[in-house]
């Protein structure tokens, strides 16, 4: 009789534990992120994006984006070339974040995300803004751009922390990042790899 009530006990608790894994995570408003946070996520790509950049592997590189970045892009091979010539010896070295910031979108269960991230980044003696903006999940307003969207590297701005409290800049990598956004961006936060443009 024991043994029957041990394995009755047993069972029920298997039932129990399996039950929970049942249960939504976050609510059907919230469902629970790909990773812990996005401080996670932006590491995991950049440490991906600094292999890539010190292989000179534009191979790579090109794999991290979306299917609906590399349509947008003006010519993502150019811009992948210009990009690595920035570092003809690799030596890329991330020093620290600027900041990653995460747009969200929630919509009946489904979420779109997308990273957009500044890293102080360093190479030959001289320090870089490397962004990236990063669609981890986009079931709601794009499924086919899930991955890199755009990146980008310019000096490093000696007045860099002024631009950001104080006011939007003039420059035209800064006009540039604060484009991107999850839902939409404007001409001026095209995909792809940010390019100085003449004028």
């Amino acid at each position: 009789m024991r043994a029957v009530r041990s394995g009755a006990l047993a069972l029920l608790l298997v039932v129990l534990l399996s039950s929970c894994s049942l249960i939504p995570v976050g609510g059907s408003e919230t469902p629970a992120p790909l990773y812990a946070n996005s401080n996670d996520k932006a590491r995991d790509r950049m440490e991906q994006i600094v292999d890539a950049v010190n292989d000179h592997d534009a191979a790579a590189l090109k794999a991290m984006f979306s299917s609906r970045a590399l349509e947008g892009a003006d010519d993502i091979d150019e811009g992948l070339d210009y990009l690595l010539s920035l570092f003809p010896d690799g030596g890329l070295s991330s020093n620290w974040f600027v900041g990653p910031a995460a747009e969200r979108q929630y919509k009946d269960g489904k979420l779109t995300e997308v990273l957009l991230v500044e890293y102080n980044v360093s190479a030959g003696g001289q320090d870089y803004s490397l962004f990236f903006a990063d669609f981890t999940v986009n079931e709601i307003i794009d499924p086919e751009n899930v991955g890199l969207y755009a990146i980008g590297v310019a000096p490093w701005a000696d007045d860099h922390h002024s631009w950001i409290v104080e006011a939007p800049s003039d420059e035209p990598f800064f006009v540039w990042m604060e484009s991107i956004h999850a839902d939409a961006s404007d001409e001026n936060g095209y995909p792809g790899v940010y390019v100085p443009r003449e004028g």
